[in-house]
């Protein structure tokens, strides 16, 4: 299943927590060729954070919604363990992000641009979308993409992926 939205806030004496508030969601095109059983999955999703990273805790129903009447017809619990690797093991990604923190800091940029203009968004094609971005930010490290016309090249990008 693809990642759904979801919306939450952190918790705790030291915001050890992320409690996510419910959330129903209706399911893709793919999905509804998949499952006849079920057509909203409702969610609550807990991050918990220990020291040594992160527990993904999950309470999904599986709910038949028809005639305006839900129907649940499972209820499924979910354990995901994330643990903190070791610094060395991120030195390519901490390079990545060195070489490249400027064009992402564009994109994200652009993003709130977006989101403060629109109460909600739809993406067109956003595997073509972040390949796209991609190829970007290979731009960037080769110096053919500036802070000058990064932003622009973004928004321009941005637009044609979003309805």
């Amino acid at each position: 299943m693809p990642p759904l939205p979801g919306l939450g806030a952190m918790a705790g004496s030291k915001r050890s927590y992320h409690l996510g508030k419910y959330s129903q969601c209706a399911f893709t095109a793919q999905e509804y060729t998949q499952r006849s059983d079920y057509n909203i999955l409702q969610r609550t999703n807990r991050l918990v954070i220990n020291n040594n990273g992160y527990n993904h805790v999950q309470d999904n129903k599986k709910i038949l919604r028809a005639n305006s009447t839900d129907k649940v017809i499972a209820e499924e619990k979910g354990l995901n363990l994330y643990e903190k690797a070791d610094d060395t093991d991120c030195e390519a990604a901490a390079k990545y992000w060195n070489d490249h923190k400027g064009f992402w800091t564009a994109v994200q940029e652009e993003w709130d641009k977006v989101l403060t203009q629109k109460s909600s968004i739809k993406l067109v094609n956003d595997n073509e979308l972040m390949g796209t971005l991609f190829k970007l930010a290979d731009e960037w490290k080769e110096k053919k993409l500036t802070t000058a016309n990064a932003g622009t090249t973004v928004a321009s990008v941005l637009a044609k992926h979003i309805q």
